[in-house]
């Protein structure tokens, strides 16, 4: 079997509901936040800031699409990317429309695109403000308009990708599965290559046989145990390995790698393993 084979993949479904649901809710969601972002970028002129609420802007974009389309139960993550990406290009849209609708003291809304580029290129003549003495005009200011544009599409991008994941689907229930993250701490496990192996064979003795005496209390394992709430035939395995380091300042900075993933394991297993976490703790 090839190794991705043990693993959960969404199944690419589509609801039909669920698109709409992007559609609707995910537009005025990307609707009320253009307005906001508009108005702040307008009002609060200092580019530094400018910046922060660029980049917040397309992740609160990318986080409300990402969410919409849990809630609507998409189980593909190329449909709701693409999704993300237009919808942050129409928020970039109607941030225009609100913010020449201040520049212009609430005098004109101006919806047509043909409109606004003719509206953006008479701004670029003089610009709009400066930084250190310098006013950006012309290409300089078109140029940090796209770039501003750019910001949103990545952010929605990502933001949107890390808001869907890969949380498993069961779709004999039609249900999102549940995950159970234990803060117990384990031994660690030196060999993640070997033990990689064994777990994508089938063999979990190493887990299940993981000792809750540490030796070093910066390095260990925890194990996440995720299932359908319905039925429970679907299980999967999610094992981390935590370090914690010590910066010069004398903090603790706790990091965790996978070593695996949504881990397709039996019900037998799962139900082994969840006796074994809460014996522990």
């Amino acid at each position: 079997m090839n190794s991705s084979q043990n693993y959960y993949t969404h199944s690419g479904g589509i609801n039909p509901l669920g698109i709409i649901y992007s559609i609707v809710l995910g537009g005025l969601a990307c609707l009320l936040l253009a307005i906001i972002y508009a108005y702040a970028t307008f009002y609060v002129p200092f580019i530094y800031l400018n910046i922060i609420f660029t980049i917040i802007f397309g992740a609160a974009v990318g986080m409300a699409i990402g969410l919409c389309a849990n809630w609507g139960k998409i189980r593909n993550n190329k449909a709701t990317i693409t999704l993300a990406v237009i919808f942050a290009v129409i928020a970039v849209y109607f941030s225009w429309v609100a913010w020449l609708f201040a520049y212009t003291d609430s005098e004109y809304l101006i919806l047509s695109p043909l409109d606004q580029w003719q509206a953006m290129q008479m701004i670029a003549i003089d610009g709009v403000w400066g930084i250190r003495n310098i006013t950006p005009t012309g290409i300089a200011l078109y140029l940090i308009w796209l770039a501003e544009a750019a910001i949103v599409i990545a952010a929605s991008y990502y933001l949107c990708l890390w808001a869907t994941g890969d949380v498993p689907f069961c779709e004999r229930c039609h249900k999102w599965a549940k995950t159970s993250n234990s803060d117990q701490k384990f031994a660690d496990i030196p060999n993640k290559k070997h033990l990689i192996k064994q777990l994508e064979n089938g063999d979990l003795s190493a887990i299940k046989n993981l000792s809750t005496e540490i030796e070093d209390p910066s390095a260990y394992t925890q194990i996440g145990l995720t299932k359908c709430p319905s039925c429970s035939q679907d299980s999967y395995l999610t094992v981390k390995y935590c370090s914690i380091t010590t910066d010069k300042d004398g903090k603790d900075n706790l990091s965790a790698l996978n070593i695996v993933e949504n881990l397709i394991i039996s019900s037998a297993d799962h139900r082994e393993l969840e006796q074994k976490i809460n014996a522990a703790t």
